[in-house]
């Protein structure tokens, strides 16, 4: 309904906030207004500018207007993003469609509208005539077709259409995200989290007992059994990109602990494998599924 518009386009503004501070995107707004070849009103294109510049003032963030540049079915606000090397790429997008309603002949019971016998709601409404529409036979339909607007029941509105797009094409808002974080991902989104090194192969067991538990509680990790020396294998995780190396030997075997190493060489101790465990998941805000005491 029109009197929803605002909350609606808040709800969505909010949305998109949440989303782009949790992948670390700085974004400007811009307010598309009508363009030169549009469908409906222009009084309804300006009530619809108007319910959107409302919004978008009472959200609070600065935000600019981009003249021309809506949709010919209603105006839009385009979210811009900015990657690390501060290019724009234009993702989200919130957008009123005024004409959706009346091509499918969508319509709703107001509520402050007075119930009617059915026989005069029906005998007013087909005495009308709204607009209509030839379409000549092309290759998917052989008839000619005609599409005609209906005309609204007594008691009846028109439903407001949001169009509401966050992250547009997954597959190119995957690319920016990757060039945005120069392939060191977040470690809650990160394909590689932690890797289990072992210092030699006496100690490739309990390096796969840890592993077992990272895996059980649901983290991307795995193990280097390679023949590799040790400084070799370290090297090699850093430049995969993991988030934490976990080096073993014979002191982390006899304790149960893991000393930690993070993915830009900083060293962040002993830890015991619980504690990892805990000090993982509130990174990415989950609740351990299984102890590595309980193994024993």
């Amino acid at each position: 309904a029109e009197s929803q518009i605002r909350d609606e386009i808040m709800n969505n503004l909010n949305f998109v906030k949440d989303v782009y501070a949790l992948f670390g995107f700085e974004y400007k707004f811009f307010l598309s207004s009508k363009p030169e070849k549009y469908l409906g009103d222009d009084e309804v294109w300006e009530k619809a500018e108007g319910q959107l510049k409302q919004a978008l003032d009472d959200f609070g963030l600065p935000w600019k207007e981009n003249p021309g540049d809506g949709a010919f079915y209603g105006p839009k606000i385009d979210i811009v993003l900015y990657d690390a090397f501060g290019r724009a790429h234009q993702c989200a997008t919130i957008q009123l469609d005024f004409q959706a309603a009346i091509r499918f002949n969508m319509m709703y019971k107001a509520d402050d509208s007075e119930d009617s016998p059915i026989e005069a709601l029906s005998k007013e409404f087909d005495g009308k005539k709204g607009k209509y529409f030839d379409f000549e036979p092309d290759e998917y339909d052989s008839q000619p077709f005609r599409w005609e607007e209906r005309p609204l029941k007594p008691g009846f509105k028109r439903p407001v259409i949001v169009h509401r797009a966050v992250l547009g094409s997954i597959e190119r808002f995957i690319s920016i995200l990757i060039e945005h974080n120069q392939g060191k991902w977040p470690f809650w989104i990160s394909p590689r989290q932690v890797i289990v090194i072992p210092v030699s192969h006496l100690f490739d067991e309990y390096a796969e007992r840890v592993n077992q538990v990272l895996k059980f509680n649901g983290f991307h990790s795995s193990v280097d059994l390679s023949n590799l020396r040790l400084n070799k294998k370290i090297r090699n995780a850093q430049l995969e990109q993991w988030n934490y190396m976990l080096i073993v030997g014979k002191e982390e075997a006899e304790s149960g602990m893991v000393n930690v190493r993070s993915r830009d060489g900083s060293i962040v101790g002993m830890l015991n494998v619980d504690d990892l465990i805990d000090k993982l998941e509130q990174e990415r805000q989950l609740f351990p599924k299984f102890r590595f005491s309980d193994q024993s």
